[in-house]
């Protein structure tokens, strides 16, 4: 059973309304199989290069379920919603995916990583695009400019 208090905490409490733009924004992740990506600050980050310093919010991301109810911790750096099984993660710089246990399931080696759709990924290496499968396996050799999920 879903409780009212969780939609009225998650749901209600994160809309935000513009008032000057007179428009609602959303903070909270889309439920894709059953699952919805959440976010926690974990602290501030200030980082200098070229004579440029950028600074915001850290943020960790995990998903909850229909129940509210957090199954996967607040552990990866970033997230896509769920498709064909598999939600991509980024940990430090490298792409990979994990399961709906939160399971590890194609470490995180790739550049760049798309969503899954019929059992493969874009994946981008040395500035081409190419696919891997569900283990992570090369199918496709990088060779492509541009790639988008296998439909």
């Amino acid at each position: 059973t879903i409780t009212p208090g969780f939609f009225e905490e998650v749901f209600l409490l994160e809309i935000e309304f513009d008032k000057k733009k007179k428009s609602i924004q959303f903070n909270g992740g889309d439920f894709h199989d059953g699952m919805a990506l959440v976010s926690k600050k974990v602290g501030d980050y200030t980082d200098s290069s070229n004579a440029v310093t950028l600074s915001g919010e850290q943020f960790k991301y995990g998903f909850i379920n229909w129940y509210g109810k957090l199954v996967i911790p607040y552990k990866f750096d970033y997230v896509s919603g769920f498709s064909d099984g598999k939600a991509i993660i980024r940990q430090g710089n490298k792409f990979g995916a994990i399961d709906y246990n939160g399971r590890t399931i194609i470490k995180p080696k790739f550049e760049l990583m798309g969503n899954f759709g019929d059992g493969l990924a874009p994946i981008y290496q040395d500035s081409l695009w190419g696919y891997c499968d569900s283990r992570g396996g090369i199918s496709l050799q990088p060779q492509y400019d541009e790639a988008h999920p296998f439909y």
